[in-house]
């Protein structure tokens, strides 16, 4: 083989090789296995979240290391994730339960407004940092500070992952470098309960009570009365009597 072909022939496996390589990088962030943006000293997580965003998030939480030691400046790991999640809401409970149906990938804006399926589900939101003290700053725990996006954000966006609990935000963590993002939840919107419809008033008919006249009074007939009505026929009876002898005898 000469000099030239097999010069081609090396030329030719390196492309090939390139464009497999090239083929699975493409696959790999297809399938959500998305590797790290950057390992920088302020990330709460060294290197931030990778492969499956809640079961790395899961597993830095339950470990609390968050890999700076492999940080040529650091040097030395942070155990203090437990801590600074608690700041924006997290607990136990909360990651052990998370999953892909209450956990959802997001979007928070330098404004401070986070959104998840198209919605706005946070506004005000704090990120915490491995900062050094200064105007605006809260201290979360040791050299970890939170302060408003609208001051620290230097990107207009970044992709987060947003727990929800009844449909609403209790949390977020940026998925470059794993800080966490605490916000004002937006309030799921009440909808009125319709008021029941009137019971129907059943009226019962009262008789007309009708009252009967009071009879007249009959004239009293006592003892008094009778022996004054035999006089008088008595009378009368001997005046005829007397009347009658009388034209006999002429």
């Amino acid at each position: 083989m000469t000099i030239f072909t097999k010069v081609r022939s090396l030329v030719a496996t390196g492309l090939f090789l390139g464009v497999l390589g090239a083929s699975s990088f493409t696959n790999l962030i297809s399938n959500n296995s998305a590797m790290a943006a950057s390992c920088d000293k302020v990330n709460i997580v060294y290197c931030g979240l990778d492969g499956n965003y809640v079961t790395s998030f899961q597993n830095y939480y339950t470990k609390n290391v968050s890999g700076h030691k492999a940080s040529p400046t650091v040097q030395k790991d942070y155990t203090d994730l437990q801590t600074v999640y608690k700041w924006a809401g997290v607990t136990p409970s909360i990651v052990e339960g998370m999953n892909s149906t209450n956990t959802k990938v997001g979007t928070l804006y330098k404004d401070g407004h986070i959104v998840v399926d198209g919605k706005t589900v946070g506004t005000d939101a704090w990120v915490s940092a491995r900062f050094t003290n200064g105007a605006g700053f809260t201290q979360v725990a040791g050299n970890v500070y939170a302060r408003k996006t609208t001051t620290s954000f230097e990107n207009a966006t970044a992709k987060v992952i947003v727990y929800m609990q009844n449909d609403q935000m209790v949390f977020a963590v940026m998925t470059d470098c794993a800080n966490a993002v605490k916000a004002t939840p937006v309030k799921k919107p009440v909808t009125p309960t319709p008021e029941a419809p009137a019971k129907p008033v059943t009226v019962t008919p009262v008789p007309e009570v009708v009252t009967a006249a009071a009879p007249k009074e009959l004239p009293q007939t006592g003892p008094a009365d009778m022996a004054g009505i035999f006089s008088g026929v008595a009378i009368a009876g001997a005046s005829a009597h007397r009347i009658l002898m009388t034209k006999r005898r002429k």
